[in-house]
């Protein structure tokens, strides 16, 4: 079910659907009615949605109207429909447990690919590249070696 606020963004849009739809739905209809082996008196169907052969009687363009651009769509949230930034799925709130979820998933995976041979031996390679550990670093290492 959609959030009512995204119900009602959706419901504004029908007349713009409908004036997309429609020549093309009026052409499918000319497509198919000049297919037919026995013609009517009438060379094509009647266009109720354009209206375009009205226009045409009276002497006006049987160019279709100018689609209107659909208004703006409002990005908002998957969890609580609250409106978010274009670039996001979830406001803060909401991505939190989600960020915590994918963190616990690909941890394990993290700690398997530390613990790679070659990844142990790039770690050992930095280690050895590190300054000696000077006076302090050697107490240490006798108290605890």
């Amino acid at each position: 079910m959609l959030p009512s606020d995204g119900a009602v963004q959706l419901s504004e849009t029908a007349t713009v659907w409908a004036r997309a739809v429609a020549p093309l739905a009026e052409w499918v209809a000319r497509k198919l009615w000049s297919g037919r082996h026995k013609q009517s008196q009438n060379a094509a169907p009647p266009t109720r949605l354009t209206q375009a052969r009205r226009r045409e009687v009276k002497g006006g363009s049987t160019d279709f109207a100018p689609v209107v651009g659909a208004p703006h769509r409002e990005n908002i949230c998957r969890g609580c429909g609250k409106p978010i930034a274009a670039d996001s799925s979830n406001c803060p709130e909401c991505y939190m447990p989600v960020a915590a979820e994918q963190l616990r998933n690909a941890a394990p995976g993290g700690r398997v690919a530390a613990h790679t041979p070659s990844a142990e031996a790039r770690r050992g390679e930095t280690q050895r590249q590190q300054p000696p550990l000077g006076v302090l670093g050697k107490r240490l290492t006798d108290r605890l070696g």
